[in-house]
């Protein structure tokens, strides 16, 4: 009696067991009713199992078995999210990023009352964002996503990430940003908004990334910025910004990435912003910013990344920023003046450098970067340095054709690219570089032949072509006349009576 008792009572429960087992299988395969599946990633959801914790993409509460996780990224799924999910109670967390999702996110979300993070992102929704599904995390970037942010988006007070870049939306910020007390992301990049920036910003205190990026936001910098003590990272690149860039920069001293590229900004580059000891990453490229590059970013002892082209800057060229260990260096499109004095190519500040591009300056002397890691090709900016002396580039890993544009860098005495994999023919516009007394281009894959215009070159003192890939008959007159064996050895189609080569006979 005493047993048949126990089974009455724990009967109830393990009815309402099963049942929601088969609400959790029967929500996953309504769901997947609705989605075209191409590479078969949902094979192993069944309808007849009794449980969907073994299926891809799920994961269950190991005491309750119920599905608590839905981690669908990149399975290239195409149709839409039907309301199936909503049977999914104890649903936790859902990701369906990089597929192919369309249709408009639905408001109904906002019943699962577990739910902490969603992530839609790098699909095709379309439709205005459901203030009433946005929880802990929501993350609905890279969609077709449009309209305005709502009015009360802002008094979701638990919201502690928000991303809605890369979408349609337009129109000013609502007030009221300030109140997201627990707001630690926030990126609305990528969008058309306009207007200003909130200038209560400075009140949500756990923010640590700021992302207002690409829009058209106009006015200047809310002063508040300075108060985000937590913060790591602000992006307010291409929009309408203006005015100078704040001296306050200087008191975010957990502040390891500023973008402020691609705005209105003028003024000069704020001393204050050395104090930033965390700093990594520094973009104030595509502005209108005067002066010179303030030393006292030495003291950021972290500092990875420099780009501060396309300004108006000017004065002497700092030197000192290549004992920084910067990976990334760009100074292109100033005024800077004068030579270019590397450290040594042992030095450890210098070994670390991925990206240098000094082009379109005023700058004058040597640049020898020889016997690094250099990779990719010679840009065909350096058509812009018309004051330098030498450029010496031997000993790394560059590739493609030497840039037609040399020619304009008239001053040269010295180029001297051997020891690469560089390609195609040697131009023939090397011969307007009458100043030019090194050439040195051996141990590359150079083809073709050779220039007889080089026969111009009066000052010609060494000229190395060995080792290539060469062909035809060397140039005769001038300093080919005279050119060692040892300059030209290595290329077995050249002719000629440097190379004990005779060559064949034109015909008639």
């Amino acid at each position: 009696m005493l047993i048949k008792l126990l089974l009455l009572l724990l009967l109830p429960s393990v009815v309402l067991c099963l049942d929601a087992f088969n609400d959790d299988v029967l929500g996953l395969i309504v769901f997947k009713a609705g989605l075209r599946d191409p590479e078969s990633k949902l094979v192993s959801w069944n309808e007849s199992d009794d449980s969907p914790c073994k299926w891809d993409g799920v994961k269950c509460d190991l005491i309750t078995n119920r599905v608590t996780e839905l981690t669908l990224d990149g399975f290239s799924l195409s149709g839409q999210i039907s309301r199936g999910l909503l049977r999914l109670q104890q649903l936790q967390k859902i990701s369906l990023a990089n597929n192919n999702l369309s249709g408009s996110v639905n408001p109904e979300f906002a019943h699962l009352w577990s739910l902490h993070s969603i992530d839609l992102s790098g699909n095709n929704l379309s439709g205005s964002i459901p203030t009433s599904c946005l929880n802990n995390s929501v993350n609905l970037s890279s969609n077709r996503i449009s309209g305005k942010l709502p009015e009360k988006i802002w008094s979701l007070n638990g919201l502690e990430s928000l991303d809605l870049s890369d979408n349609m939306l337009e129109g000013h910020i609502p007030p009221g940003f300030g109140e997201m007390y627990s707001l630690k992301v926030i990126s609305l990049g990528r969008n058309a908004f306009s207007g200003l920036l909130p200038e209560d910003i400075g009140s949500c205190p756990q923010l640590q990334s700021v992302n207002f990026g690409q829009n058209s936001f106009s006015g200047v910098i809310p002063e508040s910025l300075q108060k985000l003590n937590k913060c790591t990272s602000v992006s307010l690149n291409g929009n309408l910004l203006s005015g100078e860039v704040p001296n306050w920069f200087g008191h975010m001293q957990s502040l390891e990435s500023l973008d402020l590229s691609a705005n209105r900004f003028f003024g000069r580059i704020p001393f204050t912003l050395g104090n930033m000891r965390s700093l990594k990453e520094l973009n104030l490229s595509s502005n209108g910013i005067q002066g010179g590059l303030p030393q006292s970013l030495m003291n950021c002892d972290n500092l990875l990344a420099v780009d501060v082209s396309l300004n108006r800057l000017k004065g002497k060229m700092p030197n000192w920023i290549f004992e920084l260990g910067l990976q990334k260096l760009s100074l292109s499109g100033n005024k800077f003046k004068g030579s270019i004095e590397f450290p040594p190519t042992n030095a450890p500040s210098y070994q670390s450098l991925q990206i240098l591009d000094l082009s379109s300056n005023q700058l004058s002397g040597v640049i020898d970067l020889s016997y690094n890691t250099l990779n990719g090709s010679i840009p065909s900016e350096i058509g812009g340095a018309l004051a330098l002396r030498e450029l010496r580039l031997e000993g790394n890993r560059l590739t493609g054709h030497i840039p037609p544009q040399i020619k304009n860098c008239l001053s040269l005495t010295a180029l001297v690219l051997s020891e690469n994999n560089l390609t195609g023919p040697i131009p023939p516009t090397i011969a307007k570089l009458t100043n030019l007394e090194i050439a040195d281009f051996s141990h590359n894959n150079f083809s073709g032949n050779l220039p007889k215009e080089l026969t111009d070159l009066s000052h010609l003192a060494v000229f190395n072509i060995s080792n290539n890939n060469l062909e035809g008959e060397l140039p005769s007159g001038g300093f080919f006349d005279t050119i060692p064996v040892t300059s030209v050895y290595g290329n077995p189609s050249l002719c000629g009576s440097v190379v004990n080569e005779s060559c064949p006979s034109s015909p008639s």
